[in-house]
């Protein structure tokens, strides 16, 4: 039987109590291509599942792997979309696509050293080599060489005595090296050359203000000010002082003043900003800090307040850009590592998070939130043994926080460790009695795990503290659930309802048993009631959408949307999500129109202006598409993927060479950027052809700033030209100058894709040998083993991945598979933990399928249904759901599902079986 190999699938949380969506319907057949044409039409939610479809056909499609990713990220769902991009940048595209982190870093760096590099004052006169001297020290000092920067301010004061600049450039290196004394004592030497000169007492009253003493930094900004009432800069480090010292009112007196006399000042528009953000004034921070966007390095924590500022209005990959940023220049500020930590984790990226905290926490520096942060980190990491070190810690110092106690026991219960989560969450209850969180984190970690025997445990702990509460029912639910007791689920909810009649999440979950129970229609009645209560309710109204288009009443579903926008006009996520709808009918320009009145009270929201576009290029308007693109990148120059999208729709406008600009002017932002260097590579390509992009590639991977990822670009050209060998011989040559597990995998797919399946493999057996924990390479060598049908190196393999990613369900679901297929009793126990952990369609299908062959194809058929429903191009799911069919008396209905499997052009390992069940079946046996 050939199934589809899941590496990389997006973790969806089971519990019902967050309120995730887990079934979708109205799928189209699986092609690529229609993906695209449905991205162009704006419709992401089709493409996605379109996108899913092809990358299930054809799981070598690097180019649909990294479209899934891209749509699953605009989505909403970073989680699935890291894990497609990972599997797309391991065949072809660059991982940075999604995750520019690893690229940042080097932006604040790069003018200073070309300063330092192109202006020597060597040979000039003193007038010419002071002011030079001068600004090398404050270059240096930003490139971190506070000694070279203290060899030049010498040298400019030995050059000129009595230049006041010369002795306020030392003064500001002292103070960079934190050797006040020195820096006064410079300052001091600059007001005696002249005591009036406002640059001294402003470098004065800044001088006061690192040491702590505001109160005579003010003094000194003030004498500044009475010399010159109009001297800005006093102005504005007064206002500095004012808003740190709380007095935010009088702070904004001052740089109103300032941007009176200078509109355009950054400090001023910088301090406005930052009066924003401390008004939650989020929207208006965002304007103040685009207009100086090439300005805002200049400012300490200029990518501190821009990074809070794109986190709180749900800007991910902005804030991330921003934090990193600040980071760069500050890796001790404890606000600095709390801020990146917890915008990584949001976007569930666990690497540079646990790279910055455990800095941290070795240097002694980690309060018990790092450590917390840290520990979740690890969390994500699937290290669960470091998460626990990290929660202890962060514990003991803080023994009283119920909150991190309940992480700690629900890292403790993944870990099979029961009695130390019990009693972490007897101590949090104990801390918090009224609080239910930590009882019920507990029983859905462990529904989450996999581990249900736990969770009954937790539950009936839960309940003697509790009584039969709603959450009670509803975990009581959860659980009957997990245990794929659907009628006991069924019959829990609607008791918890009985008891609890205005209760929302019960009635949800009850919709969400019901079609799995097949009973859309009662579904679809349930919903109703939710939303005649809660006509905006996020999880029941993209449920309900989905039952209505899925059931043919796509009229309903615009309806019921048009209601809820009219009951909250400024939520952005029905508006575009109605918008989006509009465009699926054929209502486009009413999606339009719509958009256009919410930009109306939100001017500038970037996440509205990528709608418009995408229902812009909808209607064939590609011309005020790429305006609106253009004006989002006027707002977010570091916007990687809008600025893909531009280079696209200028290319197909046939206008190559501003398709070009694009990419290099994003990468003047975030240089080396990877998913900016494939952009580029492929336009070329494109544009003029494969020699010219090859030579591209050559003249990128010249510039170190482009490293590493223009090393393997020639390569991915010759695959998107579909020269694999030629790709292979590319990677092969990078792997001998520099090996990485990154170049491994993608010179496994040009071998793989040019015919050498066993060059491949042996390709990968030799790297484990000398990289045994390797789990990217051990989970690409068990796809391999169980295409071959090498079910037990293939288990071997999958033990290496799950060693290291315990809870990986792509891992679990395949290594079911492989039990499934070798006779194995573990196959149902390893499928039902990784439908827990993920229930994906392909987990549905597998623990289905094992269920159905196992003689219990009442439960079987419901989870098949599902899987369907889904991915319903699949012959293989089909033929499994025609034997549920079939063993559950549904003979028509088998043959139904049969014929167009067995009748059409595509092959699949059980058509064969397939053939035979529908002539059996026609004829009556």
């Amino acid at each position: 039987m050939k199934k589809l190999l899941l590496i990389l699938l997006p973790v969806l949380f089971i519990g019902a109590i967050a309120g995730a969506v887990w079934w979708k319907y109205g799928r189209a057949p699986d092609s690529y291509t229609l993906a695209q044409r449905m991205l162009d039409r704006g419709d992401l939610k089709s493409a996605q599942i379109e996108l899913r479809n092809a990358v299930r056909t054809n799981p070598q499609n690097s180019a649909a792997h990294f479209r899934l990713g891209q749509v699953q990220l605009r989505l909403g769902d970073p989680v699935a979309a890291e894990k497609e991009l990972k599997v797309a940048r391991d065949m072809g595209f660059d991982a940075r696509a999604v995750n520019p982190l690893l690229a940042q870093a080097y932006m604040a760096q790069g003018r200073y050293k070309d300063l330092l590099r192109d202006f020597s004052p060597q040979g000039l006169p003193a007038d010419q080599a002071v002011p030079l001297l001068v600004m090398r020290a404050m270059a240096q000092l930003s490139v971190g060489d506070p000694a070279a920067a203290l060899a030049s301010a010498a040298e400019a004061e030995r050059l000129q005595p009595q230049s006041v600049d010369a002795a306020i450039a030392s003064a500001r290196v002292a103070i960079a090296r934190r050797d006040f004394p020195a820096a006064e004592q410079k300052v001091g030497r600059a007001l005696q050359i002249n005591s009036r000169s406002t640059d001294a007492l402003l470098l004065k009253g800044q001088l006061l203000n690192l040491k702590g003493d505001r109160v005579r930094a003010l003094e000194a900004f003030d004498a500044a000010l009475a010399l010159n009432p109009n001297l800005l800069a006093a102005r504005l480090e007064r206002a500095n002082i004012l808003l740190i010292n709380g007095q935010d009112t009088r702070a904004r007196e001052d740089v109103e003043a300032a941007l009176k006399l200078e509109p355009r000042s950054a400090m001023g528009i910088y301090l406005q900003g930052v009066l924003q953000v401390k008004a939650e004034d989020y929207t208006g921070a965002d304007a103040s800090f685009t207009k100086i966007t090439s300005l805002l390095p200049r400012f300490p924590r200029g990518y501190f307040f821009q990074a809070i500022t794109k986190y709180n209005l749900g800007q991910a990959e902005q804030a991330t850009e921003a934090a990193n940023r600040f980071l760069a220049r500050n890796p001790d500020d404890p606000d600095a590592i709390k801020l990146f930590a917890k915008i990584e984790l949001a976007g569930r990226r666990s690497t540079r998070a646990i790279e910055v905290l455990g800095k941290a926490a070795a240097g002694g520096a980690a309060d018990s939130e790092m450590l917390d942060l840290l520990g979740r980190a690890y969390v994500l990491a699937g290290k669960p043994e470091q998460a626990v070190q990290s929660m202890e810690r962060a514990a003991a110092l803080s023994p009283d926080n119920a909150d991190i106690l309940t992480r700690l026991a629900a890292v403790r219960m993944g870990m099979g460790d029961a009695v130390r989560a019990t009693g972490d969450l007897e101590h949090a209850l104990e801390l918090s009695p009224a609080q239910a969180g930590a009882g019920e984190a507990l029983v859905i970690a462990a529904i989450s795990a996999g581990e249900i025997d736990r969770a009954v445990v937790a539950l009936e702990r839960l309940r003697k503290a509790q009584g039969n509460t709603e959450t009670v029912g509803n975990l009581t639910a959860l659980i009957r659930m997990a245990q794929l007791d659907l009628p006991g689920a069924v019959a829990t909810l609607n008791e918890t309802i009985g008891q609890y009649p205005d209760a929302i999440q019960p009635r949800i979950n009850l919709a969400k048993v019901l079609v799995l129970q097949d009973k859309a229609g009662d579904a679809q009645k349930v919903l109703t009631e939710v939303l005649q209560r809660q006509p905006t309710e996020p999880t029941a109204l993209a449920n309900m959408v989905s039952l209505l288009l899925g059931d043919g009443k796509a009229a309903q579903a615009v309806a019921l949307l048009e209601g809820a926008h009219a009951a909250a006009p400024k939520d952005t996520d029905i508006a575009i999500g109605l918008a989006n709808l509009y465009v699926r009918t054929g209502a486009a320009r009413k999606g339009l129109a719509l958009v256009d009145q919410v930009l109306k009270d939100q001017p500038g929201n970037t996440t509205l202006l990528g709608a418009k576009a995408r229902v812009q290029a909808a209607l064939g308007m590609p011309a005020e598409a790429r305006a609106t693109y253009h004006e989002i990148l006027d707002q977010a120059p570091g916007d990687v993927p809008t600025r893909r999208m531009l280079a696209e729709l200028l290319v197909a406008a046939k206008d190559g060479s501003a398709a070009k600009t694009v990419i290099t002017d994003g990468l003047k932002v975030t240089p080396g950027d990877g998913a900016l260097l494939q952009s580029y590579g492929s336009t070329v390509y494109k544009t003029d052809g494969l020699d010219a992009a090859l030579a591209s590639a050559e003249q990128l991977a010249r510039d170190p700033k482009n490293l590493p990822a223009a090393r393997w670009l020639k390569g991915d050209i010759y695959m998107l030209a579909g020269r694999f060998a030629d790709a292979a011989a590319v990677y092969a040559g990078e792997m001998r100058a520099d090996s990485s597990t990154t170049l491994l995998l993608r010179l496994v797919g040009a071998l793989n894709a040019s015919g050498r399946t066993e060059q491949a493999t042996q390709t990968l057996r030799d790297w484990l040998v000398n990289h045994p924990a390797d789990d990217m390479a051990a989970e690409g060598l068990a796809s391999m083993d169980i295409i071959a049908r090498r079910f037990f190196d293939a288990e071997a393999h999958l033990q290496v991945v799950l060693r290291k990613r315990p809870g990986d369900p792509g891992a679990l679901n395949n290594l079911a598979w492989v039990y499934q297929q070798r006779g194995d009793p573990r196959a149902r126990a390893a499928a039902q933990k990784a439908y827990l952990v993920s229930p994906t369609p392909q987990s549905a299908d597998t623990l289905g399928w094992i269920l159905t062959t196992d003689g219990n194809a009442a439960t079987g058929l419901s989870l098949l249904r599902q899987a369907s429903a889904q991915i319903g191009g699949d012959p293989t799911v089909q033929y499994h759901l025609a034997v549920a069919l079939k063993d559950t008396g549904r003979r028509e209905e088998s043959i139904r599902v049969l014929r167009p499997i067995v009748q059409g052009l595509v092959d699949f390992e059980d058509r064969a079986a397939a053939a035979r069940l529908l002539n059996d079946l026609s004829r009556g046996q």
